[in-house]
């Protein structure tokens, strides 16, 4: 497995995929080489200023935030201390 080169900042790039693969680790539709639900929430995150009105629902539209926070608490209670959202491999 290919480890990413860079640390994830969740900053849009650009929509071309291959820009986010040195970046991230995709452990979902690995077979289809699928990484428009990263560029989508990265552009969510990067392009929406949180004082606009609508920056809640751009984000809640490419995450969902239940099974995000069911994530973090599960990740935790299992002894994930360290985790973050990003993982530098250096």
């Amino acid at each position: 497995m290919e480890h990413p080169e860079n640390k994830a900042t969740w900053r849009y790039i650009g929509d071309d995929p291959s820009l986010y693969e040195r970046c991230y680790l995709k452990q979902t539709n690995e077979e289809e080489a699928d990484w428009s639900d990263i560029v989508q929430f990265c552009k969510a995150l990067s392009e929406t200023e949180t004082w606009d009105d609508d920056y809640l629902e751009q984000v809640y539209s490419v995450l969902n935030t239940d099974e995000f926070l069911l994530w973090m608490a599960v990740s935790r209670l299992c002894g994930a201390l360290g985790f973050a959202l990003y993982r530098s491999w250096t």
